[in-house]
């Protein structure tokens, strides 16, 4: 092995020469550099040079990885939107190709996004099909007593917590839903999720926050068409869950939230025991 990694070929302590080095005889100040004890032989200036080129290879690596992630963040949303939105129904067909020309992605960052989205429990595999996991009655049900769980607590929280832009923002959404044929399902999710996430939010608790998001998520993929109307039932309802946490009434917040969500449950129970759903 050369004393020097500069460079193949004419140095300034030699050359290599068939694999082997000779050391140049026009030099008289020459001296071999010390071997260590693996029989390998560097200089400072070699190993600055080959750091620094490694660094190089590291940033361009980091930097690929990067634009790899974001592309693969990109296609995940979207595919979930388009299954939460029901854009994508329970029971339909995916492949990589197929999304790969629909979003205007390569095969990769779609199937790190597919393998998510299954890991997450949005799609499913059936032996060599992929398929969108639907929400079935039973799943909505415990999907809505996990969330009764989980936003009363919210409810007591955001007591005296959320600020008074948001309560007036919330109130006025509500307010201008006025005739349910003139509300679309886009915008009922929009006030819906406006309502829910912002008393999440304001009860401080993150991890709180991300899951209630999640099972919002599911309860969308169950769709709007089959949950029994309640809507105007529904409007007073929130009104006393947000008149209540302006107030600082924690106890009237986490009881008005509550008996939201129960009512909500107990119209599906009541729908499927009559054969509606």
């Amino acid at each position: 092995m050369p004393p020097s990694l500069t460079a193949l070929g004419e140095g300034s302590h030699g050359s290599i020469l068939n694999g082997n080095y000779a050391p140049n005889r026009l030099s008289s100040a020459w001296k071999p550099t010390p071997k260590l004890k693996t029989g390998i032989q560097f200089d400072s200036a070699s190993i600055q040079c080959s750091y620094g080129i490694l660094l190089v290879y590291q940033a361009d690596a980091r930097a690929m990885q990067n634009e790899e992630d974001t592309l693969t963040q990109s296609a995940f949303e979207e595919i979930r939107r388009m299954i939460v939105s029901g854009e994508m129904p329970g029971g339909a067909v995916v492949t990589e190709r197929g999304l790969g020309e629909r979003l205007g992605r390569s095969r990769t960052p779609i199937r790190a996004a597919i393998g998510r989205l299954e890991g997450e429990g949005y799609l499913r595999r059936h032996g060599r099909v992929i398929l969108v996991e639907g929400v079935a009655v039973e799943d909505i049900i415990e999907i809505l007593n996990v969330r009764l769980f989980l936003e009363v607590g919210a409810a007591r929280e955001a007591a005296g917590r959320m600020s008074k832009e948001t309560v007036t923002a919330i109130r006025n959404a509500i307010l201008d839903m006025r005739d349910p044929s003139g509300v679309v399902p886009a915008l009922h999710w929009s006030v819906d999720d406006l309502i829910h996430l912002s008393i999440a939010e304001a009860s401080g608790n993150k991890l709180l926050a991300r899951m209630v998001v999640e099972l919002r998520d599911r309860t969308r993929m169950f769709g709007l068409s089959r949950i029994p109307s309640r809507f105007e039932a529904g409007k007073e309802e929130h009104l006393a869950i947000i008149d209540a946490i302006e107030a600082g009434d924690g106890q009237a917040a986490a009881e008005a939230m509550s008996r939201h969500l129960e009512n909500a449950r107990a119209g599906i129970v009541q729908a499927l025991s009559k054969g509606r759903l």
